[in-house]
């Protein structure tokens, strides 16, 4: 089967092949082979239109010779590139269990992945690594791209049972187990004959369920990763949530996206229709992308069900730790936090850091559970990677302001 993202563009195409080539690209499978899935995006409002990159760019080297103005414009090319390839990791669910499943991730980076701070991704439950590179206007929604943007490489990992990787028996997907797949693909991306770049640094990035494997992955290997930058979770939890997603969700099997995919019922999903209630802030989100997620929905695990908040496992982290909230966060926020209050966050947040942890927190307002949808998400993904500037760095250059002169 041939892959969008290896077609040449043809100028003549029907207006119909442009309207609907963002969906198309997501839904057909594009399998990338580790040593020619380097690409260009060339992202504009409301698509995501992959070239092919010329040969003599494959190697990440580029002999520019003619004029000066060629010199400069093929530079601001190198530099504007996105380049990613798709990367397949043999891991196993726990030191005692010798069977092999295979975990996948799109490793990206704008130019050349040398010397880049890489920032691993893990997305929540019911969703795979498109929520962070979203098809639809990813200038405003995808934080990969907002990430190579800054100078960062990204591998957005399709955690164990969702996307590409493989499902296991949902009984066996749990935060732990997750938290030991992460770990054997950071130790590959950290290996000396890593047959890719050796990231020599590595910041966790997680979103909700995300978050609690990162915290998981930080408390049991301390020395994986560099820092943490957690969203969509807090150490509290709304009591109303529960009320609302009771009716919510349903095994997978039972839904029509997944018919006949899940005969066992170890894997469930969110009802149709009930993405906007849970995830969402009705004033700062698209119709256009709430349909898309719905879409794009993935499914949780029975094991990540069995989940406690990690009140201490986060007293075990010493690296630097960034929290992003929505204001309106339908799943962590209420009860005994008030989320509209960014100083009374901070405060509840501090008693379950160390300072070693130099905690920041960041309440996004006018944002729901799932902070990169709401059409305010580049303002979110700005206060992240300037926090990776500030506290970890990027690649050669050092954090401008490291914990230890806090």
């Amino acid at each position: 089967m041939s892959c969008w993202g290896h077609q040449k563009q043809n100028n003549n195409a029907s207006w119909w092949h442009q309207a609907l080539l963002p969906l198309v690209m997501f839904f057909v499978p594009c399998v990338w082979s580790q040593d020619k899935a380097e690409v260009m995006s060339s992202h504009t409002a409301g698509s995501a239109v992959k070239h092919t990159t010329p040969a003599h760019l494959d190697d990440g080297s580029l002999t520019i010779i003619g004029s000066n103005e060629v010199k400069q414009a093929l530079g601001m090319l190198e530099k504007v590139r996105r380049r990613c390839h798709e990367r397949t990791f043999q891991v196993n669910l726990s030191p005692n269990d010798a069977t092999m499943y295979q975990v996948v991730g799109t490793l990206c980076a704008n130019g050349t992945f040398e010397d880049k701070t890489l920032q691993l991704l893990l997305s929540g439950g019911t969703y795979s690594g498109v929520y962070w590179d979203f098809p639809l206007n990813p200038a405003v929604y995808s934080y990969v791209d907002a990430a190579n943007q800054q100078g960062y490489a990204t591998l957005n990992l399709a955690r164990i049972g969702v996307g590409q990787s493989e499902r296991p028996s949902g009984n066996l997907v749990d935060v732990v187990s997750h938290a030991h797949v992460v770990h054997q693909v950071i130790q590959a991306l950290r290996a000396e004959d890593n047959e890719h770049t050796r990231f020599e640094k590595i910041i966790v990035v997680g979103h909700s369920l995300g978050s609690m494997i990162a915290i998981e992955l930080a408390a049991r290997h301390p020395d994986d990763l560099d820092g943490l930058i957690l969203s969509g979770f807090l150490h509290n939890l709304n009591p109303n949530f529960f009320e609302l997603a009771q009716n919510a969700y349903h095994p997978a099997t039972l839904d029509e996206k997944f018919l006949g995919q899940f005969p066992h019922h170890d894997y469930f999903t969110t009802v149709p229709d009930k993405r906007a209630a849970l995830f969402y802030h009705s004033q700062t989100a698209e119709p256009q992308v709430i349909i898309m997620d719905e879409l794009t929905k993935d499914t949780s695990s029975i094991g990540e069900t069995a989940f406690t908040l990690p009140f201490t496992q986060t007293l075990k982290i010493d690296v630097p730790v960034m929290i992003l909230v929505g204001e309106f966060d339908a799943v962590f926020c209420g009860g005994a936090l008030d989320c509209t209050s960014a100083s009374e966050v901070h405060s509840h947040q501090s008693d379950f850091f160390t300072a070693s942890s130099c905690l920041h927190t960041k309440v996004i307002q006018d944002a729901g559970h799932s902070l990169n949808l709401h059409t305010n998400a580049p303002a979110t993904f700005a206060h992240m990677n300037r926090w990776a500037d500030r506290k970890i760095g990027n690649g050669k250059h050092e954090a401008t302001h490291p914990c230890d002169v806090d």
